[in-house]
């Protein structure tokens, strides 16, 4: 067996890169807010939302996840994810999932 070969499939995966933005924007507009519930729960479903409004952008390596990134840092792009989290944020400020 080559060796490249194994240590090549051992370093893929499959990421979608939009959980990255997405926890990113969520954390930093979340920092700005001082009025709800910042729990796991809430989080979580804040990026959940979000992120099925928003298309996916799966990729296999972390070569591939770079080159996503740096795709996606047009304004337009950057814009849509600001605009899917602020949703979801009042989403689940409005209607809280927890007691």
């Amino acid at each position: 067996m080559d060796s490249t070969k194994t240590s090549e499939t051992s370093e893929r995966f499959v990421y979608n890169v939009m959980e990255g933005e997405v926890a990113e924007e969520v954390k930093t507009l979340l920092s700005k807010i001082n009025d709800m519930c910042k729990c796991e729960i809430c989080v979580s479903n804040i990026n959940a939302i979000a992120l099925n409004k928003l298309k996916p952008c799966y990729v296999t390596t972390q070569k591939g996840e770079l080159f996503a990134r740096a795709g996606q840092a047009n304004l337009t792009e950057k814009t849509e994810v600001k605009i899917e989290v602020v949703r979801a944020i009042e989403v689940v400020r409005n209607k809280k999932m927890h007691d």
